[in-house]
């Protein structure tokens, strides 16, 4: 009888651990997790979020999420529901808080394994991270012109390194809480869009950095950040191509706000990589 227990533990076990590690169908609402091409690497996979309208006969703008030190583990699901993600999982009902986010964008949210920390920082995998938005550009209709990136701490580092690497596959970045030492590489983000979100009173990654670096912008590249204490934007502030916003707080989570936030996902469809042929 034990054996017959201990038989039938061991092929549950392998069930679940198969069903954790396959690919499904899409499904317009939800996520699904895709890990196929990449289990053997650092970002072995992604979670992906399709709009609740999805429909492959139009284009949709792309959020991708790059998220903190809690996200790097053994397990994806702890990739899953985190950054817009979250708020568009949460939308529950059509005229919910959240059905901008929920309704308009492919969200990724990519996922890596855990390992020695001065190998785990996302900037340093950018190739494989392209590869994951080429892929979902492809085969879910992706508007190669509104591709946004985003990132909390670690994945606030992230998300400026990822930026000077490919300058010129966003549309606009908004790195939250995130560590940056602008040199003369910060040039490559001259033209993109910035939207930079930091708690002033941040313990964990120094508020100073973000200070540093819109100084840095402001003098260096005469390029002049509207300054404001909230997520909140007027009318009239959508056209703005740099925004800072200095948050009131004494905490490390300056994301939370952010992303719940339907300002930010308004002032992100303002933004769009123009062709050549509008440029001229």
């Amino acid at each position: 009888m034990n054996f017959l227990k201990s038989n039938y533990r061991f092929l549950a076990l392998a069930l679940i651990i198969s069903f954790v590690g396959c690919d499904s169908a899409p499904t317009a609402g939800k996520q699904i997790y895709v890990s196929e091409g990449y289990s053997n690497k650092v970002v072995d996979g992604y979670w992906l979020y399709l709009p609740r309208n999805f429909d492959s006969n139009k284009k949709w703008p792309v959020i991708l999420f790059l998220q903190g030190g809690a996200g790097v583990s053994p397990y994806p699901r702890t990739s899953k529901e985190d950054g817009p993600a979250k708020f568009a999982l949460n939308n529950l009902s059509k005229e919910g808080k959240y059905q901008l986010v929920s309704d308009t964008f492919l969200i990724i949210n990519p996922h890596m394994k855990v390992g020695p920390r001065e190998k785990r920082q996302w900037y340093q995998y950018p190739n494989t991270l392209k590869s994951i938005i080429d892929e979902v550009v492809y085969k879910y209709a992706g508007d190669s012109s509104r591709i946004y990136l985003t990132g909390l701490s670690r994945g606030g580092h992230g998300s400026w390194g990822l930026a000077k690497k490919y300058p010129q596959t966003f549309a606009a970045i908004v790195p939250i809480a995130g560590q940056i030492n602008c040199r003369s590489d910060c040039e490559k983000l001259s033209e993109i869009p910035i939207w930079i979100i930091h708690n002033s009173g941040d313990p964990t990654v120094d508020f100073e950095y973000s200070l540093n670096t819109v100084d840095y912008f402001e003098k260096s590249m005469n390029r002049i950040f509207l300054k404001i204490n909230d997520m909140k934007l007027a009318p009239t502030q959508m056209d703005s191509s740099l925004i800072f916003s200095e948050l009131d707080k004494d905490e490390h989570d300056a994301w939370n706000l952010a992303y719940s936030s339907n300002s930010l996902y308004e002032w992100l469809l303002t933004k769009k990589i123009q062709s050549k042929a509008d440029k001229n």
